[in-house]
């Protein structure tokens, strides 16, 4: 009888890709579990093996994931800006769906504007799904106001940001909004790359806000729409930008490059976007009001929990009453490469209160360079047992270095996808009337005289990994 690392079955049958989980155990705390559920990265099926996922075409361009709902199941997005087009990597976006509980990759879509594929230099830099299920896309933008270069004709003017919805049956995408500046803002923009959004983006239900933060300076940028309008207005009284009164460290003048914001909510049903962290190359994740006042930071936090500037991702976790962060610790330039952190936090939510409870994945998603792109995507959902207790699936994904899924919930919480992974004490069954069946680590059945190395092997329902000498 052997203990075996268990591989998702599934993925053995499809042949394309395949999910292993994290071998680490992470200790109970303060009646906290924290279990892997799937493992999808260079770290879980090495390099080359995660190379061949579907989303990794074009593997600096799949920045961002989010969660939401395909054909009644829980899904992942993974968003990419570029796609391959008649053997060619151009700037067309295609969107990858995983199984949120297996991993198991489910399709891809190549989203549609009026017929014709979404083109355009990161076009889908930012994906997301709002309070109300409506999936979102987002691109980059150089500049929020273009003044023509000395000696060029024109006129300044505002460009236009489409805040596309993305309909997962079909592809389609409509423009449910196209967002700009006045001059008057001009000067507390720049370059923005990443999105936040809340409410609702079609305003049939609630409002909506979205909201982006800049390259070169300090300030963060919003648009409101309120219920049943269709008309945008500027976030901050009227403006559209609010200039922020300092940073952490204290040093730093702008975000650097990279940044991203996160509209903090006080209530599942809050689009008030009174407050916002964010988190930039040259700072880490910091929390500002409405006004643009600092109100938290690392400041009073103990240094070893401190995380890399440039790591940029952090997500605000409530449960059963309880409140609980998770933040980017690092990139993939130290070891073990691309961790984040899960903290409890006291009943003000101040970052002084923070308590660490575990870094995960323990042995990181992988240490591939993503080209700078910087951000980290932690994305949650939470499920409400039979019992009315809450447990929370926690996604964190970090592009071209893959995707882990975990439950974080108390103890005695039941899964609604049945017991998570992680190393497991399942011991596989001796079927001495069962054939084993090799696969390689590219999912393909392998026949004849095996060669050493590193295989998963099928014997009836079971699955594992074994090595060959």
């Amino acid at each position: 009888m052997k203990k075996f690392l268990l591989l998702a079955a599934a993925g053995l049958v499809a042949g394309t890709s395949f999910a292993a989980v994290d071998d680490a155990v992470y200790a109970e705390v303060d009646g906290m579990c924290l279990k892997n559920r799937v493992l999808v990265s260079e770290t879980s099926l090495g390099k080359d093996a995660y190379g061949k996922m579907p989303w990794m075409n074009s593997p600096n361009f799949a920045r961002t994931a989010c969660l939401a709902k395909y054909k009644g199941k829980d899904v992942i997005l993974i968003a990419n800006s570029k796609d391959d087009v008649d053997g060619a990597i151009k700037d067309f976006t295609a969107i990858y769906i995983v199984d949120l509980a297996t991993g198991e990759f489910v399709t891809s879509i190549k989203p549609t504007l009026n017929g014709e594929r979404l083109f355009g230099l990161l076009a889908a830099n930012s994906i997301g799904c709002d309070d109300f299920g409506h999936v979102w896309i987002m691109g980059y933008r150089q500049k929020q106001w273009v003044t023509p270069a000395e000696g060029e004709a024109g006129e300044p003017y505002a460009a236009e940001n489409n805040l596309y919805q993305l309909d997962l049956e079909t592809g389609a995408l409509t423009v449910v909004a196209k967002l700009s500046i006045t001059e008057e803002d001009a000067s507390n923009t720049g370059r923005v790359d990443y999105w936040d959004v809340v409410g609702d983006i079609t305003r049939e239900q609630a409002r909506c806000v979205v909201c982006t933060v800049p390259n070169e300076v300090t300030s963060i940028i919003g648009w409101v729409s309120e219920q049943g309008s269709d008309t945008w207005a500027g976030l901050f009284d009227g403006y559209y930008t609010t200039p922020c009164s300092a940073t952490f460290p204290a040093d730093k003048t702008s975000w650097g490059t990279g940044p991203l914001v996160k509209i903090v909510k006080s209530a599942p049903d809050d689009f008030s976007a009174q407050l916002f962290y964010t988190d930039g190359f040259v700072t880490v994740p910091a929390l500002y009001s409405a006004g643009g006042d600092l109100q938290d930071s690392f400041e009073s936090v103990d240094t070893s929990l401190w995380p890399d500037a440039g790591a940029n991702g952090i997500v605000d976790i409530a449960l059963n009453g309880k409140n609980y962060a998770a933040y980017a610790v690092m990139q993939y330039n130290k070891e073990p490469g691309c961790v984040a952190n899960i903290v409890s936090l006291d009943e003000t939510m101040a970052f002084s209160s923070m308590k660490k409870m575990w870094t995960f994945p323990e042995n990181g998603l992988g240490k591939t360079s993503d080209g700078g792109n910087r951000i980290h995507c932690l994305n949650t959902k939470i499920y409400t047992d039979d019992n009315n207790v809450e447990g929370a699936y926690i996604l964190s994904y970090k592009c071209a270095n893959g995707f882990g899924v975990y439950t974080f919930a108390p103890k005695e919480w039941k899964d609604p996808n049945g017991e998570a992974g992680g190393v497991s004490d399942i011991v596989a069954d001796e079927d001495n009337n069962a054939p084993v069946e090799y696969f390689n680590l590219n999912g393909v059945k392998v026949s004849g005289d095996l060669t050493p190395g590193l295989y998963i092997t099928r014997q009836g329902n079971k699955v594992a990994k074994q090595v060959v000498k």
